[in-house]
């Protein structure tokens, strides 16, 4: 019996030598042990860290997760930890503190001492393939020290800058003061909106917009919504920003820069770069287009706009070279276009698929126009149109999917988790803005009657479509102009509707308490990759012809 219990042992022992030599159970053990104290042991250890969400690979942590599908990440991250404390990911290496209170995101923007935004600027230039010799004098303190030539040939950052401001905060500032409501904002929104009048009905007939014609159903032609507006608000910013110059030197720079735009998302994540060749080529042709332009006699782009003007001059002052300052100008006009037209597209899609929308909002934009000379008034879109307004807002609301990023210089707490130095602070913007907490249990729905309310439009806690803090975007009350121009010159000159039929779906009639209407379906939201507003999943299609009556 002794003898039997004996072997069996031996056996086990050998068997465990095996195992504990067999490289899989070693790898497979180890693994083991790396989740249960990574996920379980180290956060009741230190329960003043904010927590990890489980991964399954070492090193590579969230990466993969966040490349292919962000949205879906998050949502996962507020599913597993419930509540609104902070939660870290792992991406790329770098560990991202994630925040879902409004007031922790407001907290961070207020507190400039411990959390900056620079690594995320040097990361940008770094991505675009500027060397750190163009752009880490950007950073530095009383740039006016950087300057060799005599004072009376000295640049706006030598002469004007008393303060000594950084470069880059000076740069931030002329962005503000041509983009933010004043006298140069006016100019500029006065050129830009002519230019997209005149080129709604143009891009009408362009093969990558125009879809078919209405063989079957009248006069007119089915049109692709999302292209269409894409296109105009393309080419009619880069006339009003670089003037039509621009398109002199390269008649395709418009298709040349959405090219590049399809691929640009690649860039803030460090997309690995053999697999982002492409974004290299297309970028390279936009670069080379702004190097000829900006060779160009002062007297040969006299309209181009006062921003480009003054950062062209600075930035070659400051040392960089002619090709690091036509990549600083494609920044520039990245951020310029990159999101109105996705908010154009929403909608404009919301409002045609409601028929009681189209006419509401039809009839309360007439009256922005002029009866005798049809000429528009956007001051008055902008200020007297309650239900354009809260359209623009739910839009926004839905489908912005921005986010605050910030990295932790000197150690702090965020409620009541401690950030260390050299994390990265992510707020995303788009789970607040669908939290049933803050927005009640129909926060999924597009219900533009949330923000009407005496008349007017409130602005409720945790809405942040174009960020806040010293980084609020400047281009906000441009992109608005342009959305709601285009939308009522559109509804205005047109009749147009989705084509198909009406869903089995009721939506509420946004003119009359109770009552329902049947309304076209609206797409879904793609999960293909986006930098701060979400694109559709699939087409929406519009017939589309000119009014009978007009104005």
């Amino acid at each position: 019996m002794l003898a039997e219990i004996l072997g069996s042992l031996s056996g086990a022992v050998s068997n465990f030598k095996y195992l504990a030599l067999n490289p899989v159970f070693l790898i497979a053990a180890l693994w083991i042990l790396w989740r249960v104290w990574t996920f379980t042991i180290k956060p009741k250890l230190r329960p003043l860290n904010p927590p990890v969400l489980p991964y399954a690979l070492p090193f590579v942590g969230h990466t993969i997760s966040f490349l292919w599908n962000r949205e879906e990440l998050l949502s996962r991250g507020s599913k597993y930890f419930p509540g609104d404390a902070p939660y870290a990911l792992f991406i790329l290496g770098i560990k991202y503190i994630v925040l879902r209170k409004p007031e922790d995101v407001k907290a961070v923007w207020n507190d400039a001492k411990s959390f900056s935004f620079d690594d995320y600027l040097r990361a940008a230039f770094a991505g675009f393939d500027i060397p750190p010799s163009s752009y880490t004098p950007t950073f530095k303190d009383d740039p006016a020290r950087l300057w060799r030539g005599n004072h009376k040939d000295a640049p706006y950052f030598v002469k004007e800058n008393p303060a000594k401001k950084r470069y880059i905060n000076l740069q931030d500032g002329w962005m503000k003061e041509a983009l933010q409501p004043g006298k140069k904002m006016d100019a500029l929104s006065e050129i830009f909106m002519g230019h997209i009048e005149q080129l709604i009905p143009v891009y009408l007939s362009d093969p990558r917009i125009k879809a078919g014609d209405c063989k079957d159903h009248g006069q007119g032609q089915i049109v692709d919504l999302y292209n269409w507006g894409r296109y105009v608000l393309a080419d009619a910013g880069s006339r009003a920003f670089l003037s039509s110059e621009i398109l002199d030197i390269d008649p395709d720079f418009v298709q040349h820069y959405i090219d590049w735009e399809d691929v640009s998302w690649k860039i803030p994540w460090s997309y690995p770069g053999i697999l982002s060749q492409d974004m290299y080529k297309a970028r390279e042709t936009l670069v080379q287009v702004f190097m000829r332009y900006y060779t160009l006699d002062p007297t040969q782009r006299p309209n181009l706009n006062w921003l480009f003007d003054r950062m062209q001059r600075e930035h070659q002052q400051l040392g960089m070279s002619l090709h690091d300052t036509g990549t600083v100008a494609l920044i520039v006009l990245w951020g310029v276009h990159l999101n109105t037209y996705r908010m154009l597209f929403w909608t404009l899609t919301h409002i045609l698929s409601s028929p009681s929308l189209t006419i509401g909002i039809r009839e309360e934009t007439s009256c922005a126009f002029d009866s005798e000379t049809n000429i528009l008034s956007i001051s008055h879109l902008m200020n007297k149109c309650p239900l354009l307004g809260a359209v623009w807002n739910e839009v926004l609301r839905l489908y912005a999917s921005s986010a605050m990023i910030r990295s932790c210089v000197s150690p702090t707490a965020i409620g009541n988790k401690t950030v260390k130095a050299g994390d990265r602070l992510l707020g995303p913007f788009r789970p607040m803005h669908l939290s049933s907490s803050i927005w009640g249990d129909d926060a999924l729905d597009f219900k533009e009657k949330r923000w009407l309310k005496d008349g007017g439009i409130k602005k409720p806690r945790g809405f942040f479509p174009f960020g806040g803090g010293h980084m609020h975007c400047p281009g906000r009350t441009l992109a608005k102009q342009e959305v709601l121009l285009f939308v009522a010159r559109v509804l205005m000159k047109y009749d147009i509707e989705p084509v198909g039929e009406k869903v089995v779906r009721y939506g509420e009639d946004p003119r009359g308490e109770g009552a329902q209407e049947k309304r076209w379906k609206v797409p879904e939201v793609s999960s293909k990759h986006t930098l701060a507003t979400l694109d559709p999943k699939e087409q929406f299609l519009v017939r589309i012809k000119e009014r009978s009556s007009q104005l």
